[in-house]
């Protein structure tokens, strides 16, 4: 186990920016970002992280998902933009009166 082989060593090298930046800073962000919108909003835009994970994989390790979890994704972000651009829509409705 110790020491790491070549490999090992270089795919933990490629782990430690991807975990700083997508969950590290994600989690700022999210933090940061929930204390604008409503709690119910902002339960609904963390649903977001799994599937964005899933895409980040995807794109930095070409490990690409199954279609069951691409469908799945693809789905959840739907529904979270759905909800976000209705109730804007809605907001700027009732200031416009």
């Amino acid at each position: 186990m110790w020491p790491l082989p070549r490999e090992d060593t270089n795919d933990l090298l490629k782990l430690c920016p991807f975990g700083t930046t997508q969950f590290g800073l994600g989690l700022v962000f999210l933090t940061v970002g929930g204390q604008m919108v409503s709690a119910t909003e902002n339960a609904l835009i963390n649903t977001l992280e799994t599937p964005l994970a899933v895409a980040w994989v995807w794109v930095c390790f070409s490990e690409a998902p199954s279609v069951a979890n691409f469908a799945g994704g693809m789905i959840v972000m739907a529904a979270v933009v759905g909800h976000v651009w209705h109730s804007n829509r809605s907001r700027l409705a009732v200031a416009a009166t």
